[in-house]
């Protein structure tokens, strides 16, 4: 018989995502709520307070639709599946076209967002290995030097 102990849910911890920035009102939401953060002390401490505050403000954001892309790319497929389910059936209206043409546009931000933070997440694993990478990359830089040695020099004398 297998006994376990019990499971302990591991604490997350804060991530910001470089995409979010790209979002529009993003700035004015993250100054509203900054502003109505209201702690009393010396100022060091005032903003330890302040960031952690935000901090939790932004992980509930990010739970929502708008901070969630994953959440984001299900609703855009959802309504294209939708979309196509009609025009299956019968020709789209003008309206429904234009619906479609936003809907691939908005598609194509959601992609564009996720690379972005895929490339984040992954600057984030190569600073995690560290040391591990060193053998890559010396074999690069020294590539880089044999590539950008000179090799022979030749020497062409002008006699007057």
């Amino acid at each position: 018989m297998l006994q376990c102990g019990a499971w302990e849910n591991a604490k997350s911890y804060f991530k910001f995502e470089n995409w979010w920035l790209d979002i529009e009102g993003f700035n004015d939401k993250i100054k509203g709520w900054w502003n109505s953060f209201s702690f009393i002390g010396k100022p060091d401490y005032v903003l330890v307070a302040k960031l952690k505050a935000l901090k939790e403000k932004l992980k509930e954001w990010s739970k929502t639709a708008q901070g969630n892309l994953g959440t984001q790319k299900q609703n855009v497929l959802k309504q294209l599946a939708e979309l196509e389910d009609i025009q299956e059936n019968r020709t789209l209206r003008p309206e429904e076209i234009t619906s479609k043409t936003t809907l691939i546009s908005e598609f194509e931000d959601v992609a564009k967002r996720e690379e972005i933070a895929w490339r984040q997440r992954s600057r984030a694993v190569w600073l995690e290995q560290g040391d591990r990478n060193t053998n890559f990359f010396h074999r690069t830089a020294n590539a880089h030097r044999r590539m950008n040695t000179i090799s022979k020099l030749k020497v062409r004398r002008k006699f007057d």
